[in-house]
């Protein structure tokens, strides 16, 4: 079986769905199945990593990178490389993206499938809106909201046979707008099997290296922009310092503008010396790693999509979760006092009270924290995801070529 994936900024971005995807196709071709990756923006790869995929290359014998135009169109539809796979796969959701690639990719008369990462729900109800240059972005919003609503879920709901979501969340307001039920599967982001079973070696000796104690600091994995609210967990350890409370703050990330603004804020407060920014680190064991002996992760994001996979790297490691509410709507990945903690978006003081309560109450965050691996374990493996995705495939397949 052929499956072809399409999906935009593929390589070499870096983000959840390109996670997922990579993950994705790594499980997949463990069960007989070839993959054809759709995508643009290869730019910045080298001269021979770009011959190679633009020649047709095979990738580890069984993945195929096809080097497409640019799928978001920007003045005009984009002509989009035909395919000679048994099951189109498109991954994310955009309102320029969707529509322009479903005119295209129903010529083929092949079974579509769309993988939505949740971002449907945020194009249906406008969630995602910026703190900054909120009329802008209202008047945007409500713009894309128009357009997606008349063109995108019509199509959606013609050419697409599978919708996959994963959140019951966005299962349900697609079926409020017309999408029936039985054609919407609910798959939850994932994280490979292993990282499961990841133990550091020589814990002392790794985290030396970074000037680091044992459950002395907390750490956040995300791109460093505004909306990802990194200022105000900065803000609370300067609440905590100010009180006598020493913690460390580790940073791990590209820089996507509000770097220099974090740290300014950092010095404003004399506590430059707490914040630890570790750069874009992709090797994931050294991750793992240092989320294992945090006292806890926080996201403290403005919005977020369903169950980010910042978030179930670290609960693989037993590592509770601080978690914004904003942050935690699509998803819900987090329960309040199971396997994590919450605070109010913007609250600094509600940040700052959750993160002393892991940090003073060592019983209470193992228990948060081996809750949050059994919750992670249960419902976010990519053997399970697989098993699902392969389910869907057949079931496509059977109908289509039987």
């Amino acid at each position: 079986m052929n499956i072809a994936v399409y999906l935009t900024r593929f390589l070499p971005a870096q983000g959840g769905i390109i996670q997922y995807v990579t993950n994705l196709v790594v499980g997949l071709i463990n069960h007989d199945i070839a993959i054809e990756i759709h995508t643009d923006n290869l730019m910045a790869i080298s001269k021979k990593e770009k011959a190679l995929i633009l020649t047709g290359g095979m990738l580890n014998g069984r993945i195929k990178i096809v080097a497409e135009p640019v799928l978001i169109p920007s003045l005009h539809l984009r002509i989009i490389k035909a395919t000679n796979a048994d099951i189109i796969n498109v991954h994310g959701h955009a309102e320029a993206f969707t529509p322009n690639i479903l005119i295209h990719l129903s010529r083929l008369n092949r079974p579509i499938i769309l993988t939505t990462h949740g971002s449907l729900i945020s194009s249906l109800y406008g969630i995602g809106m910026s703190e900054y240059n909120q009329m802008l972005r209202i008047i945007g919003m409500k713009l894309k909201c128009k357009i997606f609503n008349s063109i995108s879920i019509k199509l959606i709901d013609k050419y697409v046979n599978v919708i996959v979501t994963p959140s019951e969340l966005e299962k349900k307001a697609l079926v409020v707008h017309g999408i029936p039920s039985y054609r919407i599967a609910i798959i939850r982001n994932f994280i490979p099997d292993s990282y499961y079973e990841y133990k550091p070696q020589e814990p002392e000796a790794f985290l030396e290296q970074y000037n680091l104690e044992p459950y002395r600091y907390i750490i956040t994995v995300a791109r460093i922009d505004y909306n990802k609210g990194i200022h105000h967990v900065i803000k609370a350890i300067a609440d905590l310092h100010s009180r006598g409370t020493n913690v460390n703050y580790v940073v791990i990330g590209p820089n996507e503008g509000a770097l220099n603004y974090c740290l300014s804020i950092a010095r404003k407060y004399g506590i430059e010396r707490n914040i630890v920014y570790l750069g874009t680190i992709y090797d994931k064991r050294v991750i793992l790693a240092l989320e294992r002996y945090a006292i806890a992760f926080v996201l403290p994001s403005y919005i977020e999509g369903a169950q980010p996979l910042s978030i179930l790297e670290a609960m693989s490691q037993h590592t509770p979760v601080i978690i914004s509410n904003t942050a935690n709507i699509i998803g819900r990945t987090i329960r309040y006092m199971f396997n994590g903690l919450i605070f109010n978006y913007g609250d600094i003081r509600s940040l700052a009270r959750a993160i002393r309560m892991l940090l003073e109450d060592e019983n209470l965050r193992k228990k948060l924290g081996e809750n949050a691996f059994r919750y992670a374990y249960e419902h976010h493996r990519l053997s399970k995801a697989v098993e699902k995705y392969m389910k869907i495939y057949r079931t496509l397949y059977e109908i289509y070529y039987r």
